[in-house]
């Protein structure tokens, strides 16, 4: 796993543009993956709330079929066996 600074800049970016519009969507045209949450409750942890979610759907992937999927898509941007580079949250 490596560090991509545009990566963090693009995403710091995205984030102070929803905040500042009060929306939640991803970003149009986006290349690399990009995961959102939002929980009904504000939990007492987000960043290991939103991990913990994301990590959930191992539970859907096909390890004898590797790869990406709408279900398990947030699965492989936590999993550093499927994902190459990161930004910090």
């Amino acid at each position: 796993m490596t560090w991509d600074t545009s990566l963090a800049k693009g995403a710091e970016d995205w984030a102070k543009y929803l905040a500042n519009n009060n929306l939640f969507q991803h970003a149009p045209n986006i290349q690399a993956g990009e995961n959102l949450y939002l929980s009904g409750n504000k939990p007492d942890e987000p960043c290991t709330a939103a991990t913990k979610a994301f990590y959930g759907e191992v539970k859907y992937y096909d390890f004898n079929k590797p790869g990406f999927s709408k279900n398990t898509g947030h699965f492989t941007q936590v999993n550093p066996r499927y994902s190459r580079k990161t930004k910090q949250s």
